[in-house]
């Protein structure tokens, strides 16, 4: 693989995300702005770089446009819960990860995945009230039809989206089994971005997501864990040699490739069960894998 041109490739797939995505908020009378934000909005982005992106859309409308999924959550509740359906207008995602817990104030959240040839990009979308609306410093704007995209003190909002996440009353096995499944196969690509950017402090403390995910994921199916692959072979007791950041991120790098097997040797198990990913998820994260590893062998 060259990876060169694989990252070349990469940002040039974005780069089309990115021209989908202003079309999409255009098109949708409900949308009041939308503008990118993370790395691309601060000009810093590179080929592994994820779409963060913020629709602000009338406070009346962010139920229809953002709410959650229906309970029971099963994976189809999510992919065609009202912010299912607004990400599928920018094509068919290869994964959602429901993530309530990084919805910005009175606002929600939903991780995607989208296709690409040597594997998923990331975006992440968040939507926001027009009341609640303050960009940050550096935002790439892509749509703005009335002010929502200029700093102004933030205004009280209703919040309709978020409210139902902390009156939800306890989730049931299989919801958190469909939940946990995601968060992994999310987990492990954000994981493998910060390996190929050899960065195994980060690669480290997602991988131990990840280990978490699996070990739920892993009870519900009735099968025992296996002991957890070390996320960051880089032990602190004085007798012992410290790794190079080298050695660390093949290592990691093993267990990104070690946690996917295992979670694939669950996939029957978990199809009788009632959780219904993707079945190509995870064909999909490993073309990123390759991608990963062979950056993080240069």
């Amino acid at each position: 693989m060259n990876v060169g041109e694989a990252l070349a490739r990469r940002e040039q797939e974005r780069a089309r995300l990115a021209t989908r995505l202003a079309r999409l908020l255009a098109d949708d009378p409900r949308v009041l702005a939308g503008w990118l934000q993370g790395s691309v909005g601060r000009g810093e982005a590179d080929g592994l770089s994820d779409l963060d992106v913020t629709v602000v859309v009338a406070d009346e409308a962010l139920a229809a446009t953002a709410s959650a999924p229906d309970r029971p959550t099963t994976y189809e509740r999510i992919r065609t819960s009202p912010r299912g359906r607004f990400v599928a207008g920018l094509g068919a995602p290869a994964l959602l990860t429901e993530a309530p817990q990084n919805a910005p104030a009175a606002g929600a959240f939903l991780s995607s995945f989208f296709p690409g040839e040597y594997g998923p990009h990331g975006v992440d979308w968040e939507w926001v009230p027009r009341s609640a609306a303050v960009p940050p410093e550096h935002t790439v704007v892509l749509l703005d039809r009335s002010d929502a995209a200029v700093d102004h003190p933030a205004r009280s909002g209703p919040g309709t989206a978020g409210a139902a996440a902390s009156e939800s009353p306890p989730r049931a096995p299989l919801e958190v089994s469909v939940a946990e499944c995601c968060s992994f196969w999310s987990m492990l690509m954000w994981a493998g971005k910060y390996a190929a950017r050899a960065d195994p402090t980060a690669c480290a403390t997602l991988l131990g997501y990840a280990v978490r995910s699996l070990d739920v994921v892993s009870r519900f199916t009735g099968v025992t864990p296996p002991a957890d692959p070390d996320p960051d072979p880089d032990p602190a007791e004085p007798d012992r040699v410290r790794p190079s950041t080298a050695e660390r991120l093949r290592g990691q790098v093993g267990s990104l490739w070690l946690l996917a097997d295992r979670m694939d040797a669950l996939a029957p198990r978990l199809v009788d069960l009632g959780v219904d990913l993707p079945g190509d998820v995870g064909w999909a994260v490993r073309s990123y894998l390759n991608l990963v590893e062979a950056l993080s062998n240069r």
